[in-house]
């Protein structure tokens, strides 16, 4: 029999930040053009903010993320030397950034 597991936690709610960013400093936002758009990547960047850490976002996600979509957040990650990923949306930001931890 295989297994695949990752391991990862998903945390939800708004005050979910703290525990996973302690500690760490440089995050990679994963997430897809409407949360981009919309605004409402802006509750995490301005916690990002607050407690004086890097960020870039990455909201080329696309449902059913392929692996050109993974390599690209892969090479987002580098660029960013981000030491977290933060997901937000739904599933294929989740699961695009399930893959880049992944490979990570």
């Amino acid at each position: 029999m295989y297994t695949f597991n990752l391991g990862a936690k998903i945390y939800m709610s708004e005050c979910s930040l703290d525990p996973v960013l302690e500690g760490r400093k440089n995050v990679l936002i994963i997430t897809d053009k409407f949360i981009a758009d919309s605004g409402m990547v802006k509750y995490v960047t301005d916690h990002l903010d607050k407690i004086s850490a890097q960020y870039s976002i990455f909201s080329d996600v696309h449902p059913d993320p392929d692996t050109g979509t993974v390599t690209a957040a892969l090479e987002a990650m580098e660029k960013q030397n981000a030491d977290c990923i933060i997901a937000m949306g739904g599933g294929s930001p989740i699961d695009t950034a399930k893959a880049v931890r992944f490979f990570w």
